[in-house]
């Protein structure tokens, strides 16, 4: 099974508050049949702060993935954010400021909650383009 949503890096957004809490998390996942995840972050940032924020993300999810390794865990962490749609979604992936799922073409976007479907669609549409 793949997840393509998952908060488990430590100490980002609302992923786990430790090491120890996150290992846990992946023992849970591996063990529920789960062989790959995207290790998702909120991707709401633009500019330096985005950018900064890309960065220590990749570190930790690094850090992560040599942990699932040392300790010999049968699940595969991949790169990937929850992108909030706020139409300009394509030029932050291309200012590195937001990252794709697994560097491919794929996104994992979310809209606020409050946000008219009507949005919804031309925003995907904008996207599909």
């Amino acid at each position: 099974m793949i997840d393509l949503h998952l908060h488990i890096l430590p100490g980002m957004d609302d992923g786990p508050v430790s090491w120890r809490k996150a290992i846990k998390m992946a023992v849970m996942a591996s063990g529920t049949g789960t062989t790959v995840a995207a290790a998702t972050v909120h991707g709401t940032l633009t500019g330096k702060a985005a950018r900064a924020y890309v960065l220590a993300y990749q570190r930790i999810l690094y850090k992560m993935q040599c942990q699932l390794k040392e300790r010999r865990l049968p699940l595969r962490l991949v790169s990937g954010m929850e992108i909030l749609s706020d139409g300009d979604v394509i030029g932050r992936i291309r200012r590195g400021e937001a990252l794709t799922l697994n560097q491919s073409p794929y996104v994992l976007i979310e809209f606020e909650f409050d946000v008219p479907a009507l949005q919804i669609y031309r925003d995907l549409d904008r996207l599909l383009d």
